[in-house]
C-alpha cells in the first residue's frame, strides 16, 4: 500500500564539590537527552499510514456487518450470511483481513442476528473510528464534535465489495501537528464529558429528580466541574439536554479511542481512553 507519514567518559581527579557539580551537569544533560528522545519518539504515530488504512478497511466492512445485523427481517438469514462472506472475502482481498482485532473476528463470526445489543451498539459507534481512520488520510474533512459521523459518506469513501480506489490507494496520512491537535482535542471534549457526567447521569431520575434539583442548578454545576467555555450543539455546552450530552460524549469517547490508537500503539481491542 506504501503510505509513509509524514560520547565518550573520561576519569579524572577533581576537587570534591567540583567533581560533584560536574557529574550534576552531566546527569543533567543525559536528562535532557533523554527526555528529548521521549519527546522525539512522542512526536512520531505508533501507527504507519498503511496500518491505518488497514484499519480503516476493517472498520469498513465491519460497518458493513453492522448493517446485516440491522437488516429487515424480511431479508432471510442465508443471504445476510451470504452477504457477511462477501464482505470478508472483501476484506481479504485488501489484504486488510490480518488486521482485524479478536473482538472483531468473533462478530464476524457470529451468525446474523445474533449479536447482543451491546456489541450492536458498540459496532454502530465504531463508526466514529472508521471517520478518524479516513480523516488521518486525507480522505474526509474531521466532523465537528456535536454531529456524528456521516454513515452515508463513510460508504462512499470505502465502498465494500467494490475495487478500492486510487484515491484511497495513493492516500497520505496528515502531518504529524494536525494529528497531535486532532488528538488533543479529542481527549478535551472528553475531559469535558467526564467531568461533567455526574450531573447529566440522573437527570431523568433518582436523586436528580428526588431532591429538585433543576436543570439550572446542573447547569452551574456543569461550569464549574469544567471550568471553562464550550459550545456543542449551538448552546453551551452547560445548558446541553442530557440527550445532546450522551450523544457528544460517546462521539468524543469513540474519536479518542482511534487517535488514541494511532499514537500509542496499543492493540485496537485494549486502547485506553483515561483522561
Amino acid at each position: 500500500m506504501g503510505i509513509g507519514c509524514v560520547g565518550s567518559s573520561t576519569s579524572w581527579k577533581r576537587h570534591p564539590v567540583r567533581s560533584m557539580v560536574a557529574a550534576f551537569r552531566e546527569n543533567e544533560a543525559s536528562s535532557m537527552k533523554a527526555d528529548a528522545l521521549e519527546q522525539s519518539e512522542w512526536d512520531t504515530p505508533a501507527r504507519s499510514g498503511d496500518e491505518i488504512l488497514e484499519r480503516l478497511f476493517c472498520l469498513a466492512a465491519l460497518h458493513q456487518r453492522f448493517i446485516a445485523e440491522r437488516a429487515p427481517k424480511s431479508v432471510n438469514t442465508d443471504e445476510l450470511a451470504g452477504f457477511t462472506k462477501s464482505v470478508l472475502e472483501w476484506l481479504e482481498g485488501t489484504g486488510a483481513a490480518g488486521a482485524l482485532s479478536p473482538v472483531e473476528r468473533t462478530l464476524f463470526s457470529k451468525l446474523p442476528r445474533t449479536w447482543t445489543l451491546q456489541e450492536t451498539l458498540d459496532a454502530s459507534w465504531r463508526m466514529e473510528g472508521e471517520a478518524v481512520m479516513a480523516w488521518a488520510l486525507g480522505l474526509m474533512p474531521q466532523p465537528p464534535y456535536d454531529r456524528q459521523a456521516d454513515p452515508n459518506l463513510l460508504v462512499k469513501i470505502i465502498a465494500v465489495g467494490e475495487p478500492v480506489t486510487e484515491a484511497v490507494r495513493s492516500a497520505r496520512l496528515r502531518p504529524v501537528e494536525e494529528l497531535a491537535r486532532a488528538q488533543e482535542e479529542a481527549e478535551r471534549w472528553y475531559w469535558r464529558a467526564t467531568a461533567a457526567m455526574p450531573y447529566f447521569a440522573n437527570a431523568r431520575g433518582g436523586w436528580f429528580a428526588r431532591f429538585g434539583k433543576s436543570a439550572r442548578w446542573r447547569a452551574e454545576m456543569v461550569r464549574r466541574a469544567i471550568g471553562e467555555e464550550a459550545t456543542l450543539f449551538g448552546k453551551e455546552y452547560a445548558r446541553l439536554s442530557p440527550e445532546q450530552f450522551w450523544t457528544a460524549r460517546s462521539i468524543a469517547r469513540e474519536r479518542l479511542y482511534a487517535l488514541n490508537w494511532i499514537w500509542d500503539g496499543a492493540d485496537w481491542d485494549d486502547v485506553l481512553v483515561d483522561t
